[in-house]
C-alpha cells in the first residue's frame, strides 16, 4: 500500500499465510510528506515467505517523506523462514532530497519464534541520520537467525550514513538508549549493529539479554564474643564487685573505730567528774 497520508491499523489479525510473490504480506510505503502510521494492538502470527527477492517480513515499511511511524502493543509470532533476510518486521528509512527527520517508534511489542537471514525479529535500515528511533520495552522470545555464532538472532541494525557525533568507541553506547528497556531470552548479545563511520563499516554486537533480579542483601550474622573473651570481661566483672565490697567494708570498719574512740572518751570524762 502507498500514497496515503495516513494509516492506522488496529486490532487487526493477519495469520496463516504462505507468501510465494516478491511482496510482502503487508508492505507499507509512505512517499507522502508528512505520512502518519500507526499500527497498534495487531497481530501477525504464522506468516510464512519463502520469496528470497526480497525483504519479505509479515510487515515492511519503507519511509520516504518526513514519516511519522508508531507500531505499539503488537504481537508478531512465527513468522519468517530461512530463506527471507528478517522473520517479523522490517523498516527501511530513506533520506528524501530535503533530508527531513523521520520519527519512528516501535514499543512494547511481542516478537516470538520469529526466523530470518540477518534476524529473527527486526531489522532497520537506516539511510537518513536526522531520524529519531525509539525501540524500546519489547519482548523478544526464541527468535534466530542463520549466524551459526549465535550473536544477533533478534534485531538487525544497519546504519548507512551514521549521525555526525557516532564513532567506533561510542557506538553501543548510542544503541543502548534506543532499545532501552527490551528483553530478550538470548544467551549472546542478540543485537548486531553496522554503521558507516567515516566512510567505514563498523561492525558491533549488543546484549538486551534479560538480567537475573538482583540478590537480595541478607543482614550480616551476629558473631558472639569468643570464649577467651567472656571470660575476660567475667574477670573484669568479678573484680570490680571484690574491689567494690573490700573498699565499703573498710568504710565500715572505719566507722566503728571512730565510734569506739568517741565512747571511751565520753566514759573517761565521766569517771574524772
Amino acid at each position: 500500500m502507498y500514497n496515503f497520508n495516513g494509516l492506522i491499523l488496529q486490532n487487526c489479525r493477519f495469520k496463516d499465510a504462505l507468501i510465494k510473490t516478491s511482496f510482502e504480506a503487508v508492505s507499507l510505503v509512505a512517499v507522502r510528506p508528512f505520512t502518519k502510521i500507526s499500527i497498534q494492538d495487531c497481530e501477525f502470527i504464522n506468516i510464512i515467505s519463502i520469496n528470497t527477492s526480497n525483504y519479505a517480513a509479515a510487515l515492511s515499511i519503507f519511509a520516504v517523506y518526513k514519516l511519522r511511524l508508531e507500531i505499539k502493543g503488537n504481537n508478531f509470532t512465527s513468522c519468517g523462514s530461512d530463506v527471507t533476510d528478517i522473520g517479523a518486521l522490517n523498516v527501511i528509512d530513506y533520506l528524501d532530497e530535503l533530508q527531513e527527520e523521520n520519527e519512528f517508534t516501535i514499543v512494547n511489542n511481542r516478537f516470538a519464534f520469529n526466523k530470518g537471514k540477518f534476524a529473527g525479529a527486526f531489522q532497520l535500515i537506516s539511510n537518513n541520520p536526522l531520524s529519531s528511533y525509539n525501540i524500546s520495552n519489547n519482548k523478544f522470545l526464541s527468535n534466530r537467525n542463520d549466524d551459526s555464532s549465535g550473536f544477533g538472532q533478534d534485531i538487525y541494525l544497519n546504519f548507512t550514513s551514521a549521525p555526525e557525533d557516532w564513532t567506533r568507541d561510542n557506538l553501543i553506547d548510542k544503541i543502548k538508549p534506543i532499545i532501552n528497556g527490551s528483553t530478550s531470552d538470548a544467551v549472546l548479545d542478540s543485537v548486531s549493529v553496522y554503521a558507516m563511520i567515516n566512510y567505514q563499516y563498523c561492525s558491533r554486537n549488543a546484549s538486551i539479554s534479560v538480567q537475573p533480579p538482583p540478590q537480595p542483601i541478607q543482614p550480616l550474622p551476629i558473631q558472639p564474643f569468643p570464649p577467651v573473651g567472656k571470660q575476660s570481661l567475667s574477670g573484669l566483672i568479678i573484680a570490680g564487685i571484690v574491689a567494690g565490697i573490700v573498699i565499703i567494708v573498710i568504710a565500715v570498719v572505719v566507722i566503728i573505730i571512730e565510734k569506739q574512740q568517741i565512747l571511751k572518751v565520753q566514759i573517761r570524762e565521766k569517771i574524772t567528774h
